[in-house]
């Protein structure tokens, strides 16, 4: 049996990292104020479904413990072992048509027949199709009293909001490193496996808060390691064939080093090659390097650990951080290096990984360089032949902040001519293309007609990666555009439209003529 399965909480006090969520639905068991529709939201791996389970088996336990099941009762043994009829889950990945929704839901409609209530878990919820939340609206709006229904999703956004306000809902969290880092060593223990500490920590940082995907690479490094064999982080990176810490220190000083772009980008060829001629896998250095800037930022700066991977997840660089080596360095990563890692051919793409960000910078500043260091590839040639020099990061760094200065723009530009570049080619984004990928969200996007219908109105004032700040008229369209749900709907929508990460920014501006003043211009008089 696997581990994830082997280890998977059965308890509320074994669920790691969900305090607040535990403690709340204790204090439901323990008053008997329990709802009829739940909805647990949060990462993949961060225990909803087992949560479910282990609330189902508090509800209908024949000898709870303050709340907590007690797993050797009738009801508890059926629903762990699958034998309890009215405990029914489903996945909505490979269960989402109307069809079976409403065979689902008709079965809903008769009383338990073992068990003091009925209980279904939709696991996955958000694949379900629109008919199927339709149909699922309708039971939720008029549920029988003897059913409890609990939907886990990772995508909450994707409900319908008539849904969500329906549930009482439970975001979970992602654990902190130490926080999984105590619940390996204790199945290393059990396994009898030698882990470090600092192996312990790598390992959580790959998990990225995932207990599941914790306890999937530690029976990955316990199937390759010898008995016996004592496993540092050292180890660690060797067994699970990671990049080592060495090769990434050497991309990351080679990223802040004030070495020229063609010379910088052949030595960083070269590393990789070798890299890959070793059976390394791209998209593991990448992540590998984002860790370890993550801890030069920690190291560096008094920033909460895990903060870098939260704000890669949210795609979005927070406002008021400092904009320094490391910020350029994770720009460029993100900008330059994630589309290498999911080719299917990085030896072709990988030459083309030059700093966009920076280099449109330098190539208006900068006369291209006579003498070419011997590129690492004949494939290099023609990339290394046609890049500029590159002036010290701190230039860069000092230009970069300065451009994150907004400016609210006194006059739009002309109109764009329909043969002009698109807006992901364009290291500057003009109101006219603004306007273009406006147009082309209103046409597919999943965002409510009252947000779209104030996002037509807006206007570009000015885009400095990856800040894109825009004008609306009213407070109220403002505070409509920057809740949660929608403002990260709408930079999702705008970082895949423009091929760039996003973070809006909204500045009211009202009309220079408001109606009342229009009004009174047109009647002639000084008032109404």
């Amino acid at each position: 049996m696997a581990y994830y399965q082997l280890y998977r909480p059965q308890r509320f006090d074994q669920l790691i990292g969900q305090e607040f969520v535990v403690k709340a639905l204790l204090q439901a068991l323990s008053s008997q104020r329990l709802v009829q529709a739940y909805l647990f939201s949060g990462g993949r791996g961060t225990g909803k479904t087992s949560t479910a389970r282990i609330f189902s088996r508090a509800i209908n336990c024949q000898a709870p413990t303050l709340g907590e099941p007690c797993n050797l009762c009738e009801a508890c043994l059926a629903m762990l072992n699958g034998r309890a009829m009215d405990l029914i889950e489903i996945d909505a990945a490979s269960h989402r048509g109307i069809d079976e929704t409403r065979r689902l839901l008709e079965q809903l409609k008769f009383p338990p027949q073992e068990l003091v209530r009925k209980i279904v878990i939709i696991d996955e919820a958000h694949m379900l199709t629109k008919e199927a939340n339709n149909a699922l609206l309708k039971t939720l709006e008029e549920p029988p009293s003897h059913l409890i229904i609990i939907l886990a999703t990772t995508e909450p956004r994707k409900l319908l909001p008539t849904i969500i306000s329906r549930c009482q809902h439970y975001r979970f969290q992602l654990p902190e490193p130490s926080q999984l880092v105590e619940a390996m060593r204790r199945v290393a223990k059990d396994k009898e496996l030698e882990v470090t500490d600092d192996g312990l920590l790598l390992l959580a940082e790959l998990a990225h808060g995932s207990y599941r995907d914790a306890l999937g690479l530690l029976e990955r490094l316990a199937l390759r390691s010898q008995p016996g064999q004592s496993l540092d982080r050292q180890a660690v990176t060797q067994e699970l064939g990671l990049p080592e810490l060495q090769l990434v220190d050497q991309l990351l000083d080679l990223m802040t080093s004030t070495v020229p772009v063609p010379a910088r980008l052949a030595s960083w060829w070269e590393s990789i090659e070798a890299y890959r001629q070793r059976g390394g896998q791209l998209n593991e250095l990448l992540e590998a390097s984002l860790t370890q800037l993550e801890r030069r930022l920690v190291a560096g700066q008094a920033v909460p650990p895990g903060l870098v991977a939260r704000m890669l997840q949210a795609n979005r660089l927070k406002q008021g951080l400092p904009l320094g080596h490391d910020w350029l360095v994770l720009h460029y990563l993100l900008n330059d290096i994630s589309p290498v890692a999911t080719d299917t051919e990085p030896r072709a793409t990988l030459p083309l990984s030059q700093p966009s960000s920076t280099s449109s910078k330098v190539s208006n500043s900068q006369p291209t360089q006579t003498a070419q260091p011997t590129p690492a590839t004949p494939q290099m040639a023609p990339i290394l032949q046609s890049l500029p020099s590159e002036p010290a990061v701190d230039q860069i760094a000092a230009e970069t902040i300065s451009s994150v200065t907004v400016k609210p723009a006194t006059a739009s530009p002309p109109e764009a001519s329909s043969a002009e570049t698109s807006p992901a080619n364009d290291p500057a984004l003009t109101p006219a293309q603004y306007k273009q990928g406006i147009a082309k969200i209103l046409q597919s996007s999943e965002l409510p007609k009252t947000v779209l219908t104030i996002l037509k109105s807006t206007e570009l004032l000015s885009f400095a990666p990856p800040r894109l700040e825009l004008s609306v008229s009213f407070e109220l369209h403002k505070t409509r555009l920057m809740q949660p749900a929608i403002r990260q709907q709408l930079e999702q929508e705008l970082t895949a439209l423009f091929e760039r990460p996003i973070a809006v920014m909204l500045t009211v501006q009202k009309p220079e003529h408001d109606l009342a003043s229009q009004a009174e211009a047109l009647l002639g008089g000084s008032g109404l």
